[in-house]
């Protein structure tokens, strides 16, 4: 059984299910794909349901930009063994990935709107570090699952990745299916009309997507415990709170957040510390808690912390008017 944790129900992953298919699932998923009932088009068909170049519905669109892609790897499968290490190549490779995460958007567009009710709305994502969630992170993922099912190891990670493979290697196989299966139905303008064995296969694809993207974010870079993204949201919290004290009160104009006066940058954090020792006692500035449940950025400060919280004490409330009105000012 797989060390990482899977999806759960409700869209964050849970360490209570397996990230195994089980044969008879897969012998299903290959019979919906292979011969899904009402898709036996003949070429003609196909043919004569294609998208215009001037439509523009989400089928539309993925048809085309899916086409790109299809002709862009055959340019790089034609490229001699001699050359792959030429400019055309790296040109067409920096290409593919490029269409590789527009397609894959597109996909999970089409799942949105085809499971309005019932997709993976990705709220672990909020567990991520900043860096890691991108517009190309989708393209990224798709990259990851091609190199693991080839037997690729993740540097640093052997273990991970040969955990891990199994997964990926079922991935590549149902994306390269589902583009297929989108392709044949890409003249069908209201995704809620697709065929039953087309939404169970996208509804397949929406549940192994989200538990291969949650184990090898998981894999690559720290993930915020539940403590983390606690302590984090209520940095935002206060950041907000001192910003709004400082429109209320004149200290700061609502000009200098629409054009994003630089000021902002020192002015914030300064009234944040201000507001979190002088008038939010009980907030994520509480010197009474202990170390580690104060927010990282803050930790490493707690001396200074105290002390500025003595000298906060003994202004009269004027004062500290003042001294706010001083920390906005660009001159301070």
């Amino acid at each position: 059984m797989s060390r990482f944790a899977p999806r759960s129900t409700n869209g964050v992953p849970s360490s209570s299910s397996s990230t195994t298919t089980s044969a008879s699932e897969v012998a299903q998923l290959n019979a919906s794909i292979s011969s899904p009932p009402g898709c036996r088009f003949s070429f003609f068909k196909q043919l004569w349901r294609k998208p215009k170049k001037t439509d523009n519905y989400l089928l539309a669109n993925f048809y085309r930009e899916d086409a790109k892609l299809q002709q862009t790897v055959m340019r790089l499968l034609v490229i001699p063994p001699d050359q792959q290490g030429g400019e055309d190549a790296k040109t067409l490779s920096q290409r593919m990935r490029r269409l590789q995460g527009v397609v894959m958007n597109l996909i999970m567009e089409v799942v949105k709107e085809a499971l309005p009710e019932t997709y993976n709305r990705r709220d672990f994502r909020a567990k991520y570090t900043e860096e890691v969630v991108t517009d190309n992170i989708n393209g990224a993922l798709w990259h990851a699952a091609e190199c693991l099912s080839f037997g690729v190891e993740i540097a640093y990670h052997p273990s991970e990745s040969l955990e891990l493979q199994p997964l990926a290697a079922q991935m590549s196989g149902l994306i390269d299916s589902l583009r297929t299966t989108l392709r044949t139905h890409c003249h069908i303008k209201d995704l809620t009309t697709l065929p039953a064995s087309v939404r169970e296969m996208l509804q397949l694809f929406d549940v192994k997507w989200a538990d291969f993207e949650w184990n090898y974010a998981s894999m690559m870079c720290p993930v915020l415990s539940v403590e983390q993204y606690d302590q984090q949201q209520e940095t935002v919290v206060l950041m907000c709170e001192a910003a709004q004290r400082a429109l209320r009160k004149g200290w700061l104009s609502a000009e200098m957040f629409e054009f994003m006066d630089p000021v902002l940058m020192f002015a914030i954090p300064r009234l944040a510390i201000v507001t979190g020792l002088a008038h939010n006692g009980s907030g994520p500035l509480d010197l009474k808690r202990s170390a580690g449940e104060l927010p990282p950025c803050f930790r490493v400060f707690i001396k200074v912390l105290v002390k500025v919280k003595n000298l906060l004490e003994i202004l009269k409330p004027e004062e500290l008017d003042r001294l706010e009105s001083a920390l906005c000012s660009s001159e301070g």
